[in-house]
């Protein structure tokens, strides 16, 4: 499974890639750098996304996880996802950087 790097470090195994986004398990995800932040956004058909800062290294990556604890029924399969943008490389274990 690849990883998701952000500034150096993997930051979780990245299940999938939408768009500009990556998506990983909850359980997938690394805590240590994440930061709960008080900033949710509505989106029509997902529903309300809590955000989430990125820590490595003294850096933060303000709000660019995010997860939906409650997605309406048309977006379930994001109930324990985390995604984060392309700021964060995709990367395959077994390739060098």
């Amino acid at each position: 499974m690849p990883n998701s790097i952000w500034n150096g470090a993997a930051i979780a195994e990245s299940g999938c890639a939408e768009g500009d986004r990556h998506y990983s398990s909850g359980e997938a995800v690394k805590p240590r750098h994440i930061a709960r932040s008080p900033t949710h956004a509505v989106w029509p058909w997902k529903g309300v996304a809590s955000h989430d800062a990125i820590h490595v290294e003294g850096e933060k990556n303000k709000d660019d996880a995010r997860y939906y604890p409650r997605p309406k029924p048309a977006a379930t399969t994001t109930t324990r996802a985390m995604s984060h943008s392309g700021a964060a490389q995709r990367r395959f274990p077994d390739h060098a950087p």
